[in-house]
């Protein structure tokens, strides 16, 4: 209230995220916004630069249907806490341990309760994940796991990425 009647309205940014709230309680902070005429954003901003980077690369956004998670053989929890956040994602990943023996990847730069859950736990340093996500694109090319014929289709430059992340081997990553 200070910062409004002594800079107006547009002085107060409120800052909100998805986190485990539902509709209501995470979309009525725009009511408000709207009302007292404070500054906006589109959507929020832990989604909006990834949505609209999914959207640049991909045309659209989708994802993976949560309910194929329970046919994979290794699930890679990557950057989120979805014991706290997710719950309904961890009932599907749970189901892939049971029925299928799913091994449980979690990358993250904070000991978490889903760390706590995995068979691997990667705990980085802030930042860092860039440089993991290129070691793991250096080992699909080189040892012949990358999906040519996918890239070749739906990307662009392939060749170039792979000439890329040549020097980017997990030696690379590790320093």
């Amino acid at each position: 209230r200070e910062a409004e009647a002594a800079h107006g309205p547009e002085a107060v940014w409120p800052y909100y995220y998805a986190g485990t709230m539902g509709l209501v309680m995470r979309d009525g902070i725009n009511r408000l916004r709207h009302a007292k005429g404070y500054s906006g954003q589109f959507s929020t901003i832990c989604t909006t630069l990834a949505w609209s980077g999914y959207i640049a690369g991909t045309g659209r956004l989708a994802g993976v249907d949560p309910r194929e998670i329970a046919e994979s053989d290794c699930v890679v929890i990557w950057g989120t806490n979805p014991v706290h956040t997710q719950v309904n994602l961890m009932t599907h990943v749970q189901a892939a341990r049971k029925n299928r023996g799913a091994k449980v990847v979690v990358v993250d730069i904070y000991d978490n309760p889903t760390m706590k859950q995995a068979d691997l736990a990667l705990l980085l340093r802030p930042g860092t994940d860039g440089a993991l996500a290129c070691a793991v694109m250096h080992v699909l090319f080189r040892d012949g796991l990358a999906d040519r014929a996918y890239m070749a289709r739906y990307t662009d430059c392939p060749e170039e990425l792979e000439a890329h992340l040549k020097t980017r081997d997990p030696a690379w990553a590790a320093a």
